[in-house]
Formats: structure tokens, sequence, C-alpha cells
């Protein structure tokens, strides 16, 4: 009888401390833009509140990227971000994003001018 098998077995059984809920999945359809053929990125806080970076199959390859935050397109490659500080600043890509404890974000971002 191998007792270490049987205490592996019920440790790998047990249920996990926390819910895990699917944010966005491949197949999704993000209204006007797609469907989710691939997730670049996903940050979560401790709150709940998250953003992910997903390709789609968008029919311009120049505009099938999008940044999702709480589920809201955030960003859409090929479109404006909306940054009044970069007028006419599009989006190309996302490098890196974070979200904290306060539901602040942080995007480095790798656009067109």
């Amino acid at each position: 009888m191998h007792h270490v098998k049987s205490a592996f077995a019920a440790v790998a059984l047990a249920a996990p401390a926390f819910a895990q809920t699917a944010l966005v999945q491949t197949g999704d359809v993000l209204t006007g833009i797609g469907q989710v053929t691939r997730i670049d990125d996903v940050a979560v806080n401790s709150s709940g509140e998250w953003i992910v970076e997903v390709d789609t199959d968008n029919a311009s390859s120049a505009m099938d990227a999008v940044i999702l935050e709480n589920g809201a397109v955030k960003f859409h490659e090929g479109t404006a971000i909306g940054l009044t500080q970069i007028p006419g600043a599009t989006l190309n890509w996302g490098d890196r994003m974070a979200i904290n404890d306060a539901g602040e974000t942080m995007y480095l971002l790798n656009v067109d001018l």
C-alpha cells in the first residue's frame, strides 16, 4: 500500500479555496470587431477587476488586437486611443499592462502618431 499516492490524490482532488471564473475565452465574440482567437495578457486585482489583451479574427490584421477592461473595450488596435496628451495617436499594440487593488491601471502601449 502506498500512502503517499493516496495523500497526493486527496490533495489533488480538494476544491480550490477560491472560485474561478472565465473572463474571456477563445471564440467569444467582440461585437463589431470579431471573435477572440488568442489571449495575450491578463491582469487581475484582488477585487476581481481585470484587464485582458486579446487578438481577434478581424478582417484587418491592423485592427485585430483589443484590450478589454472589466469586459468593455478599452483600446482597439488601429483606432484613436483617446488620450488628450497624444492627439491623433492610434493603438498599434499593447506591450504591458497592470491593475492595482485600487483599480488603477497602467498600460505600456505602442502607438502610431
